[in-house]
């Protein structure tokens, strides 16, 4: 700028003037172009979508063209192969290796996408595990926000100790939504907020009339998540407004006597038999 402005000192004094003037109009533009990539930066958002199991998780290209459809939202829909029954029930080694696949690829995806004013991770079922997981485990990963749908964390899942805590935890409850109680009950780690909520401080239940997989049925992500996604606006469920019946005994029972140890009891009195 100081060698310009003396280049421009040397011109007559109307062509000066004016050359001055055209500099000052494209600084004020170039600063004023700054300050608006700046904010619409701040208003850009990162969405990162993670799969339950038994899937190929096909739903996750609908909501990813519905979510980019405003422009300001990029959409990493992130899978670990097809997860079978057998290793999402066993309790050790086998669920290692799709949180260790999400993380890498949540890593990557904050590396290409550093200029989002904010983060948002979508789970599904076995997908909200992981994503528990990696949040109690890598306080380095920092979303703001965080929609789980067929949840099955624990209802002691400790949000609280979270030192990369979201600001906004939303938690889609379908009240025929059997699975999380199923996963519950069959093995250990998992829990039935899907079907029950957390009733935690920071959590939002919100509760529908669904089963495991409604969620991804047309209507219902453009309904519930998009507003609550581009704008935090929280639309209120016509099933939390109703009268609800009671939650059937048989749903109980599978928390009060998880079919994990029955198998046990009836292993050892089986073993005790043959002795």
């Amino acid at each position: 700028m100081p060698v310009l402005r003396q280049e421009l000192e040397k011109l007559p004094a109307e062509a000066r003037e004016l050359a001055l003037t055209l500099v000052a109009t494209t600084i004020d533009i170039s600063e004023e172009a700054g300050a608006l990539e700046q904010l619409r930066a701040k208003h850009r958002r990162l969405v990162v979508l993670v799969h339950g199991i038994l899937t190929r998780a096909e739903w996750q290209g609908r909501i990813r063209d519905l979510l980019e459809a405003d422009g300001q939202t990029e959409v990493e829909a992130l899978g670990y192969g097809y997860f079978d029954v057998f290793r999402f029930l066993c309790p050790l080694l086998t669920r290692r290796g799709p949180i260790v696949e999400i993380e890498r690829n949540i890593r990557d995806a904050l590396k290409l996408h550093t200029t989002h004013g904010e983060v948002i991770f979508v789970g599904h079922s076995f997908g909200t595990y992981i994503l528990g997981k990696i949040l109690s485990e890598r306080p380095d990963i920092t979303p703001d926000r965080v929609l789980l749908c067929g949840s099955i964390l624990s209802r002691k899942f400790r949000w609280d100790k979270l030192p990369n805590r979201p600001r906004g935890v939303l938690n889609e409850v379908g009240s025929r939504d059997i699975w999380p109680i199923l996963a519950h009950s069959s093995t250990w780690g998992y829990g039935s907020t899907g079907t029950f909520g957390f009733k935690t401080a920071g959590v939002r239940d919100r509760y529908h009339s669904c089963a495991h997989s409604d969620y991804f049925t047309p209507g219902f992500a453009e309904k519930y998540w998009l507003p609550w996604i581009t704008a935090g606006a929280l639309v209120p469920s016509p099933f939390e407004t109703g009268a609800q019946a009671p939650t059937p005994f048989f749903k109980n029972l599978l928390e009060i006597v998880p079919i994990k140890y029955v198998v046990i009891a009836i292993l050892a009195v089986a073993a005790w038999l043959l002795l």
